[in-house]
């Protein structure tokens, strides 16, 4: 540690699992400053909210922050989700389906890429977590509840840096659990989004897994996320001509699908396929068997449009025949 350097007066250190993009605006708001012109200041006025800093983050910016703070590199890495490579996806079109898009359209967020818990933005420290941008995060293991991914009351994407948006004079108005459109809270009551025991035992197999890069059914995590991922998309599929693993799903896990609408983009219809397309691939080769010759499911079926299809599968398909 390098006590000679110049640290940000303000300077607060970074929540567990924090994102850069909500430490960034906490760290603006204890400097009292807004973060365009701490940006200008400190980040030779790099781009911040016109684009998705948190996945695409210039070096430029990482450099200050080495410079003005006493974080490590990695301790920088980690505010950024390139630091799920090789864990969450190896290749960088696959940052394109295992996190999700903000939909960016200059400062503003057209899609409902980032999640959040309700209980735990209820907290004394109020700061967005990096796994609640995946696609693979549909509970809160430590509130027992589901994420949502917009407000509750008028559904807006959550943008909690257009907070500070038309107080010129002011600082930071409100806090980041405020819906940046209608000012409500985005506290919602947690009896209304209890998580199931089925999805928080999907989410304690999908948090082992990036945590320990591997799993029962590979030693690279990022194959087994590009899989549970492909088959959710066959799931959810709007084509009719390849459709058998969609019909198939609908019938067997009739009670997780039977009330979701195939037509909408909403939350329940990605959390409750992404819950199906585990359960198939958690199936003992004779289940998967079964499941495969009741519905006439074919290798095709699974591995259609996949550039590459891992070793893993090619043996788990193997196996079960």
């Amino acid at each position: 540690m390098n006590l000679d350097k110049q640290i940000w007066p303000g300077y607060i250190p970074p929540e567990n699992d924090e994102l850069f993009s909500s430490w960034f605006i906490r760290l603006c708001n204890e400097h009292k400053i807004k973060s365009h012109s701490f940006s200008k200041i400190y980040f030779n006025n790099a781009p911040i909210w016109n684009r998705d800093v948190d996945l695409y983050c210039p070096e430029l910016i990482k450099e200050k922050i080495k410079a003005y703070t006493f974080l490590s590199n990695t301790q920088i890495e980690s505010l950024f989700l390139d630091s799920y490579q090789d864990l969450l996806f190896n290749e960088n079109k696959d940052k394109l389906f295992t996190v999700n898009s903000l939909g960016i359209l200059h400062r503003k967020r057209k899609l409902n890429g980032l999640r959040y818990c309700p209980g735990c933005i209820d907290g004394e420290k109020i700061y967005f977590r990096k796994n609640w941008r995946l696609s693979t995060s549909l509970v809160c293991n430590t509130c027992n509840l589901m994420l949502l991914d917009n407000c509750p009351t008028c559904k807006s994407p959550i943008c909690f840096h257009r907070l500070e948006t038309g107080y010129k004079s002011s600082l930071l108005e409100y806090p980041l659990n405020i819906c940046w459109v209608c000012k409500n809270n985005l506290y919602i009551d947690p009896s209304k989004v209890p998580a199931t025991d089925l999805l928080k035992q999907y989410q304690t197999y999908i948090d082992n897994t990036l945590i320990n890069g591997y799993n029962d059914k590979t030693q690279y995590s990022f194959q087994y996320f590009y899989i549970l991922i492909s088959l959710q998309k066959k799931i959810i599929s709007k084509s009719s001509g390849w459709s058998r693993i969609k019909n198939a799903s609908r019938i067997e896990y009739e009670s997780i699908l039977c009330q979701v609408d195939f037509n909408s983009k909403d939350l329940s219809l990605l959390r409750n396929s992404l819950l199906v397309s585990y359960l198939i691939l958690q199936k003992s080769p004779k289940n998967f068997k079964t499941f495969c010759s009741n519905y006439n499911l074919r290798y095709s079926d699974f591995t259609k449009d996949l550039h590459k299809v891992p070793f893993w599968f090619i043996n788990f398909f193997r196996d079960s025949f």
